[in-house]
């Protein structure tokens, strides 16, 4: 049930239940059901799968005390039948555990039209239950006194007709969510015709358009639920006319336009749910006096409504989650809605303006806004609070005292801010149940926080969840005092000390530890049983576990994830360490010494995710289940031939996407096993010993994002089928034989390419042009060929090392197992030449821009249009062939870190613009013809001679050769003298043109100066003439 009808729908459900509990309750020790009525519900219990024996009371001659019948005791008939799942999909705490719970407890099958003999039948529920796409039965309208049924979430899939609903007219309860009834267009003509109907649910039945109702009828309608069915229209008139009803859910529906004015002759309503529709932004809420319930979330709403809002005096709920507000919230918006209790305005882009005045709040979700500053000390001021989340914000400083005062906290998240500080402030605040403060700056030791409180929240706590700070010391031993701590989570921190059993104690409720990431050494005996028996997380990665394998580990039966990783073991893996949880999806045990050989074949049952990256395990490869998603094997001794390992066949599906067997001594060829990996996204085999070509069947795996096959022995030609692998992001074959060409169509099928790694191979020719359509290009190295030619100009069209990244991953999607789609973060780990060392990346890849050609044939000049790549941070053009001059505007380039031109044929002088280059912390320009004096900057102060070695006309300091006086610097003194000079020449040519321009101007207007200078013209005229003859 959701949050929009939860008010009134409590009410009726209370009438109901009254009303049932009068026809159903008698005395109890006289009643016996009838053999028909008797016989009937066991014949419908024939046509049920039962799995999890929900119906196994359903035996003997008392049908009444079976589960989910009620009779009657003065006619002993059948009036009440229950059989809705008892595991609500829609609780608190909806886990992948639930979930199982949930589909296990489902009863399946068909209803059998046995049902007909409870002719006294009055209230049927059958939801959440699973009948397998089967139509509702009609037969169901002639159980003529119900007055309750509920097929809601059933497994149902739809309806022929609704007509055999118009029959049961003492109908006051109808819930047929999720049930398809767009078949039938008459459907509210049909409900029309319930004249008693109190409350109808039609969440998600695929209804749609603007249905139209002349006349109304059933105006007895208390609740109207048609929420998830995308009408996409205005909303229908019809709906006025409902002037009984006190809830009405309208939400998921894509309702467009204004919010009709003709709400106000809604006068009971006082739940209204509008959330996720499309009405106009600048849309104005009608006075609705009485309401006292309402959702707005997800509209595109702008900041003007709020003053609607405020005027709803008698709200005590309102929720405006993802409405578009922004910037602060208006004082004046809450100061009339005295009666609030409830306030949800998470997922906006609010800036500040938290509530401190609404004394009644009890739950204030501001999450996911854009907070900025402290948390004001009045915010201890809302003393009725018992929910506050302030999650996923810009929050800053320390937990204010004044937060102490709210005493009946149990719900606290400030996750995922810039907090800090102590966490003494909740010391009394002995009601808390729910604490998440993860992701945060907190400082000090956990001592302060359990010191003060542990005594007063030993029976209160559930959910402690403090990773991601700067927490450090030991964890106290009264930790093992919270009897009632279901999640216990802190990891990255630094804390440090010994765990011992006592920590341990008390937790009998605990289903999710992780300790990870942190300096703590746990000391329990060999032979420790653990009172808590977890459900989800076991994390004690980095913690000090070793040497021994942990056998307390085989008590735990159920947990989901195990993080085992760098604990210091040295062994060999149990055998029974691989049966050891039913329910396990995730195991890391990588980064210790575990040694010995993986049974054959690994059957993993659930696991998804297995992680055994680099220990000292060895022997072949072991064949795999096929429900493994990732699996991680490398840096270990395995070795012998890939081929049984991949071509094994399975019998289902194999749904590995991510396959890492790197760094190992894996030989033979790689088969053309490929089209049984269909699913794979991420493939790393480099640094074994594997030969042979790139099987053709490699262009099946169409959902690939990165191939690294870098290091090993193979060989030929890039295959053509490659091309059908347009995903591709990553691309590294570097450190093989591989020869020929570099295929011009990698410029065409990989739009997506961030990464391409052909270094220390055969490839020759030109670099072909067509890769400066790769404008996503990161990395590029080329390196270590026989590439010739020129170095094209149009590598100005790589975008993505000219602009700045604003993020920090690249995410991708691929697809689930379910058959569905999600996105994920690119984690692949990429070797680089960087600083002339070979560095590793993986989540910081999205950071890192690199154009290495270097020993290659490359001549020609260095493009000026190289210059544009702004981002660049590591260019190496090394060992080739280049002339001419180092660009002039290479300057502009300054996000520099590298630079290497060394062993090339450039001339001219260094340009001054490197000076500009302030995060340049490598730079090589040895053997070349470079001239001139060295620059004299403070950045060039930091290099030594190694670096301009093999110039023989550079001069100057950090080299031994010294520069003649006469010799102009291109450091900053000649540009300042060069500066000098040129102004000289400039003033003196701005001064021949004033001067002469003045003196032209006084002839033009003074004819006596004319007359004056062309008699002086004329006789010098005259005089050289005589002088000439002479």
């Amino acid at each position: 049930m959701d949050k929009s009808s939860h008010f009134i729908v409590s009410i009726v459900l209370f009438l109901f239940t009254v009303i049932n509990f009068s026809w159903s309750q008698g005395d109890e020790q006289n009643v016996i059901c009838t053999k028909i009525e008797r016989d009937a519900l066991l014949n419908f219990k024939k046509g049920l799968n039962d799995s999890s024996n929900r119906l196994s009371s359903w035996a003997g001659e008392e049908c009444c005390t079976w589960m989910g019948v009620q009779c009657d005791n003065a006619t002993r008939h059948v009036v009440h039948l229950d059989l809705r799942n008892p595991y609500d999909i829609y609780s608190e705490i909806y886990d992948e555990i639930s979930s199982e719970r949930y589909m296990k407890s489902q009863l399946s099958g068909y209803v059998s039209s046995s049902l007909l003999e409870l002719k006294h039948l009055n209230y049927l529920d059958l939801s959440l239950n699973n009948f397998e796409g089967s139509l509702v039965p009609p037969f169901l309208g002639s159980l003529h006194n119900l007055r309750y049924l509920d097929l809601s979430e059933a497994g149902f899939d739809g309806v022929e007709s609704l007509q055999w609903v118009s029959h049961l007219s003492s109908l006051q309860y109808l819930n047929m969510s999720l049930v398809h009834i767009v078949n039938s267009s008459d459907w509210l003509e049909v409900l029309n015709m319930l004249p008693s109907l109190l409350e109808l649910r039609l969440t998600q039945c695929d209804l749609d358009g603007n249905p139209s109702l002349p006349n109304v009828n059933f105006t007895s309608l208390v609740s109207l639920d048609l929420s998830y069915n995308y009408f996409n229209s205005l909303i229908p008139n019809w709906l006025f006319n409902l002037s009984h009803v006190v809830s009405l859910n309208l939400g998921y529906n894509h309702f467009h336009g204004p919010i009709p004015s003709a709400f106000v002759n809604l006068k009971s309503l006082k739940v209204l749910d509008l959330s996720y529709n499309l009405f106009n932004p600048k849309v104005v809420l009608p006075y609705l006096t009485n309401l006292v319930h309402l959702d707005l979330s997800y509209n595109d709403f702008q900041g003007t409504i709020l003053n609607d809002v405020g005027n709803l005096t008698s709200l005590n709920y309102l929720a405006m989650v993802y409405t578009k507000l922004e910037g602060k919230l208006p004082s004046t918006f809450l100061g009339n809605l005295t009666s609030l209790n409830y306030l949800d305005m998470s997922y906006n882009e609010l800036e500040s303006g938290l509530p401190s005045t609404l004394g009644n709040l009890k739950y204030l979700d501001m999450s996911n806004n854009k907070l900025e500053g402290g948390l004001p000390s009045s915010l201890g001021n809302l003393t009725s609070l018992n929910y506050l989340d302030m999650s996923n914000n810009k929050l800053e400083g320390g937990l204010p005292s004044t937060l102490g005062n709210l005493t009946s906290l149990n719900h606290l998240d400030m996750s995922y801010n810039n907090l800090e500080g102590g966490l003494s402030t909740l010391g009394n605040l002995c009601t808390l149940e729910f604490v998440d403060l993860s992701h945060n700056d907190f400082t000090g030791e956990m001592s302060r926080f359990f010191g003060n409180s542990s005594q007063c929240i030993a029976h209160s706590l559930t959910y402690l969840d403090l990773e991601s700070n700067q927490l450090s010391g030991p964890i106290p031993e009264s930790l093992g005092l919270i009897s009632r701590l279901e999640r216990f989570h802190v990891s990255n921190n630094f804390l440090k000390g010994v765990l011992a059993e006592v920590h341990f104690a008390n937790l009998r409720s605990l289903v999710s530890l992780d300790m990870s990431s942190n300096f703590l050494v746990i000391n329990v005996s060999s032979n420790w049983v653990p009172p808590f028996q977890l459900e989800r997380v076991l994390g004690m990665g980095s913690c000090q576990i070793g040497p021994q394998f942990p056998t307390w580990l085989k008590t735990q039966r159920h947990f989901m994830r195990l993080d085992l990783s760098n604990v210091g073991i040295v062994d060999s893996i149990p055998n029974w360490f691989w049966n050891v949880s039913s329910e396990v999806r995730i195991v890391d045990l990588s980064q210790n010494q575990i040694k010995g050989v993986l049974p054959n074949p690994l059957k993993f049952g659930k696991i998804e995710g297995v992680y055994l990256g680099s220990n000292h395990l060895e022997g072949a490869l072991p064949c795999l289940s096929s429900k493994l998603s990732v699996l991680d094997l490398s840096n270990n001794k395995f070795s012998g031939s890939i081929s049984p390992f991949l071509c094994n066949p399975m019998e289902e599906d194999n749904w590995l996407a991510n396959l890492d067997l790197s760094h190992n001594f894996l030989s033979g060829e790689l088969p053309q096993c490929w089209m049984h990996w269909k699913f794979l996204l991420l493939i790393k085999l480099g640094h074994n010993s594997l030969t042979g070509t790139i099987p053709s069947s490699i262009g099946l795996l169409v959902s690939l994002v990165s191939l690294n096959l870098r290091n090993n022995n193979l060989y030929g030609e890039i295959p053509s089928p490659v091309t059908n692998l347009t995903n591709l992001m990553v691309i590294d074959i570097g450190l093989n034989n591989f020869s020929g060409n570099i295929p011009t169509w990698v410029g065409r099928s990989f739009p997506n390419l961030i990464v391409l790694v052909l270094r220390a191979n055969k490839f020759k020719s030109a670099i072909p042009l067509e890769l400066c359509r790769v404008s996503s290009l990161q990395i590029l190295d080329l390196a270590h060929n026989n590439l010739s030619g020129t170095i094209p100009r149009c590598f100005y069209n790589l975008s993505a090392m000219a602009t700045e990244r604003n993020t920090t991953t690249i995410s991708y999607i691929h697809r689930t197992v379910d058959g569905g789609s999600m996105g994920a973060d690119l984690n692949d780990k990429i070797q680089l030449m960087v600083k002339g060392v070979e560095r590793e990346y993986s989540k910081t890849i999205a950071l890192v821009t690199s154009l290495d050609l270097s020993c290659n044939n490359l001549t020609g000049k260095i493009p000026t249009e190289i210059t544009s790549l702004l981002s660049l941070q590591s260019l190496n053009f090394s060992g080739n062939h280049l002339t001419g001059k180092i660009p002039i505007k290479i300057g502009n380039m300054r996000s520099m870190e590298t630079l290497d031109f060394s062993a090339n044929h450039f001339s001219g002088v260094i340009p001054p613009s490197f000076s500009n280059l302030s995060f340049l912390s490598v730079l090589n320009l040895a053997y070349n013809n470079l001239s001139g004096v060295i620059p004299l900057t403070t950045q060039f102060q930091t290099f030594n001679a190694s670096t301009y070695i093999g110039n023989p006309e550079l001069c100057g300091p950090p080299l031994k050769k010294k520069c003649r006086k006469v010799e102009t610097s291109p450091g900053q003194n000649a540009d300042n003298e060069e500066s000098e000079v040129d102004w000289l020449y400039v003033s003196m040519a701005l001064g021949f043109v004033v001067g002469f321009c003045g003196f032209y101007m006084i002839l033009l207007f003074k004819k006596s100066w004319r007359f004056a200078l062309f008699g002086f013209i004329e006789d010098m005229t005259d005089k050289l003439r005589t002088t000439c003859k002479l």
